[in-house]
């Protein structure tokens, strides 16, 4: 359930999180940070890269912070070379 006292947005990015969840088992969070590792770069490395700021990128490998869809693909296209079903296979596949 979401909570009613977050943002438009916040809601938004939680309910994305949700459906990501019950789709593959994988939160946006993990993505991000097998992502990052197979392509040996830093948070600070895919932050400045993407163009948000550190502590952004922070939260939503950590998972302190839903991740948008739209973003993670965008970051994993983008910044990793990785299409977001080639993350998944890799992560089951562990």
């Amino acid at each position: 359930m979401i909570d009613a006292s977050l943002t438009k947005e916040d809601a938004l990015s939680e309910k994305q999180g949700i459906l990501m969840d019950k789709n593959d088992g994988l939160k946006g969070a993990e993505l991000l940070k097998l992502g990052r590792k197979l392509r040996g770069m830093t948070q600070d490395e895919v932050a400045s890269i993407y163009g948000v700021s550190r502590s952004t990128y922070q939260r939503w490998e950590n998972g302190a912070s839903a991740v948008s869809y739209d973003d993670l693909c965008a970051i994993c296209v983008g910044v990793f070379r990785l299409e977001l079903d080639n993350l998944r296979g890799i992560k089951h596949a562990a």
